[in-house]
C-alpha cells in the first residue's frame, strides 16, 4: 500500500463514474456490466481482475464505511487501468484479517490482483485506489 497513486488525474481518461448510495443493497451485477461496457478492448483476464477489484471496493463501502461513495475507473496515459473508490470515512481500511475469520478476505484479492494500491485522504473521507496492468 502506498499513500498516493503513481499517475496524475489530469493524465488519465475517465471511463466510468458511478455513485454508490448509502442505502439499499449494492447493485454489483450492474456495476460489473458497466465495467464490461466501458472497457471493451481489454483482455478477458484483466476484465475479470477489474470486475473483482471494483466489486470488492464497492462492497467495502457498503459493509464497512456505510456511507455514500463513488467509484471511478480511469485509463492512465501510461497504460493500465485505475479503479478509485471514495467514501465518507477518513481512516484507512483494515486490511489485516483476524485468524479464523471466514469473511473479510477482499483485501487479499485486491492485493493479489493489483499492480499497486493505496489510500489518500480527501476533504470528506478517503479514496482507495488500485492500479491494474492490462495484459492486452
Amino acid at each position: 500500500m502506498t499513500l498516493s497513486s503513481a499517475w496524475h488525474e489530469d493524465e488519465a481518461a475517465l471511463v466510468l463514474r458511478w455513485t454508490i448510495p448509502n442505502y439499499g443493497l449494492p447493485r454489483l451485477a450492474r456495476l460489473r456490466q458497466l465495467v464490461a461496457k466501458v472497457l471493451p478492448d481489454i483482455d478477458p483476464e484483466t476484465m475479470i481482475d477489474v470486475k473483482l477489484i471494483a466489486t470488492e471496493l464497492v462492497t467495502n463501502v457498503y459493509e464497512h464505511a456505510r456511507t455514500w461513495g463513488e467509484i471511478r475507473i480511469t485509463r492512465p496515459a501510461g497504460g493500465g487501468i485505475c479503479v478509485e473508490v471514495d467514501d465518507g470515512v477518513p481512516h484507512p481500511p483494515a486490511v489485516v484479517v483476524k485468524p479464523g475469520r471466514i469473511r473479510c478476505r477482499g483485501w487479499d484479492i485486491v492485493d493479489a490482483l493489483a499492480k499497486q494500491w493505496g489510500v489518500r485522504r480527501n476533504d470528506y473521507g478517503k479514496t482507495v485506489w488500485v492500479e491494474v496492468d492490462s495484459r492486452s
